[in-house]
Formats: C-alpha cells, structure tokens, sequence
C-alpha cells in the first residue's frame, strides 16, 4: 500500500517521542536550518501536515498534496523543533499564497508534478542562527549514487504518528532506470522522469507526515519528498519530486 496525501489524517495525530523517519537519527534544535513545518489551523488549533524547505526568505518549497483551498488556513512554521513545545527559535508565518504545479494530478497513477511554491505572509528573518535559506540544485543535475539527506517530524516504520522532534536519515539517490525497476512490481505505481528516487538499507525510508520535506545532496535541495510505501520499512524506495527538472519553473514562481 502507498501513502501520498496526508491531510485526511491530521485531525487524529498526535506527536510522540521515540524513532522516526523510518532509520532516521533525531536532529539537534537548529541542526537542518532550512526546515519547515507546514501547518493547518481547523478546530481552533494548528496541525503540522507536511515539511517543507525554506529556499528564499519569502518561498517555501513543498509537495502539491501538501496544500489546498484557502491559503490563510496555512502557517509555516521556520526554527522548529518540538511540535509541542515553545522553544523560544520560531517563526509563525501564515501563507500568503501558493502555487501549484499547473500539471500536479494527486488521482493519477505516480502522482506525477507533486510540487507547490508557498508564498509567505512576511520575510523570514534569516539572521536567525537556526533559521536560513537552502540554494536549489540546478537544472539538469544528476546525483546518482551521492548520500543524500531526508529530513522531518514522520513517523517511524510501522507506525502512522506524528513525532514531536524531527529526525533526518542519510542513504544515496539512486538512478530513474533503478527506482523504475525496483517499484515494477507494485500495482498502480509509476515512476517519471520528473522524479528521483533514494534508497536506504532495510528500515530506512521517509515516512507519514515527512511529505513535502526536503533531499539534500552535497547542500543542495533536489528533492521534494512525494509518496512511498506505506510500511516505511525501507524494502522500495522513497519517491521524490525532482528539484532539478522543476529548477526553471520553482525559480519564476
């Protein structure tokens, strides 16, 4: 079974300590300055949904799944460490508006062009030393076999609870031709061009709640993190949005 869309579920989430990101070791405050967390606010309260990456100090990249209707129901959330703690390093920052990928299909098989643009409501204050920008990989990168870094607030394998610190996991971005090869045999999966693909040893994977957080490879975002298997175990691999093939579109919107 596959896992995209996680907004259905936040009404019945609640954080906890313990593993998460499927393998993945727990990220000291500050740690991934560039991580966000994207929320909703519905019954009176605000719910992480998704991650994010800041990547001007104005624009939130994320997952097209991440981010429906009205967009000041939406926060993001930059210097965050305990999603139910204060720690004195956020940001509140509501959404101003979004941009979804004119081609984004959350029906179709693959869920192909799974990427947004967010808007903020004000400046970042960048100066902040656990809050800065991630530059963009280019078009036309290729990062085959380079280690590369998944990070956010998901659950570990086996479970679908929202953690309240964020953890981050190292494994190598592996080529298209692999990732299409390794999914073959699953039912409705597709893997495209526009996406590229990470595989961990057993028990390594992004999990529920990590989508829309950022891959990073070498100190640059080239990843969006889209759907996987729903039993995070780290047997297939992560699918990501490709940062790259989407470099001209993400930089003029």
């Amino acid at each position: 079974m596959l896992y995209l869309t996680l907004i259905a579920m936040f009404g019945c989430a609640s954080a906890r300590p313990g593993t998460r990101i499927s393998g993945g070791t727990p990220l000291a405050p500050g740690e991934l300055p560039y991580l966000a967390s994207v929320q909703l606010h519905s019954s009176n309260a605000w719910y992480h949904l998704c991650g994010g990456a800041l990547i001007s100090d104005t624009r939130v990249l994320t997952a097209a799944h991440c981010i429906s209707g009205i967009a000041s129901h939406y926060r993001v959330v930059l210097g965050e460490h305990s999603l139910n703690l204060v720690d004195g390093t956020e940001q509140y920052i509501l959404v101003k508006s979004y941009i979804i990928y004119p081609d984004y299909n959350g029906n179709a098989i693959g869920f192909p062009n799974d990427i947004a643009v967010i808007h903020l409501s004000q400046n970042a204050d960048t100066n902040s030393t656990v809050i800065s920008t991630i530059p963009l990989a280019n078009h036309g990168d290729d990062f085959t076999g380079v280690d590369c870094t998944i990070s956010g607030w998901g659950s570990s394998a086996g479970s679908e609870e929202l953690n309240d610190t964020p953890s981050k996991a190292t494994f190598p971005a592996i080529s298209n031709a692999a990732c299409v090869s390794l999914w073959a045999n699953v039912p409705n999966t597709l893997i495209y061009p526009s996406h590229v693909c990470m595989m961990g040893k057993s028990g390594q994977a992004g999990c529920h709640y990590d989508n829309g957080g950022p891959m990073v490879c070498n100190g640059v975002l080239v990843g969006v993190f889209s759907w996987g298997e729903s039993s995070c175990d780290g047997k297939l691999p992560t699918v990501m949005t490709s940062v790259p093939f989407f470099h001209r579109w993400i930089i003029s919107h």
